[in-house]
């Protein structure tokens, strides 16, 4: 799964939401201090280091409510688990970093 945000104006949108293997933001530039500031007015995400920003994990799952078979709930935590392993959730498990690309 991967977070869209679209060139013009607008929110951003969960893609590919059963997706549970892979994770990122795709975004018309790379830079992450203009992604982290348009996902933050959106309540989506806020800035992270070196290229990433940090996507908040209710955001996700409310995305993703209606879009996904019923064992995606348990995929998800299982990507969470991984995620905290490397480093790449926040301690008080309320976002993941995902790295910024372009398309």
């Amino acid at each position: 799964m991967f977070v869209r945000l679209a060139a013009a104006a607008g929110g951003p949108t969960l893609e590919e939401p059963a997706d549970c293997t892979r994770f990122h933001v795709e975004a018309p530039t790379g830079d992450t201090g203009e992604v982290g500031a348009r996902l933050g007015d959106a309540g989506t995400a806020t800035g992270a280091p070196d290229g990433h920003v940090w996507v908040d994990v209710g955001w996700v799952r409310a995305q993703a409510a209606g879009r996904v078979p019923d064992s995606w709930a348990g995929d998800f935590d299982g990507m969470l688990g991984y995620a905290t392993k490397k480093g790449w959730l926040d301690p008080a498990g309320r976002a993941i970093q995902a790295h910024v690309v372009t398309p």
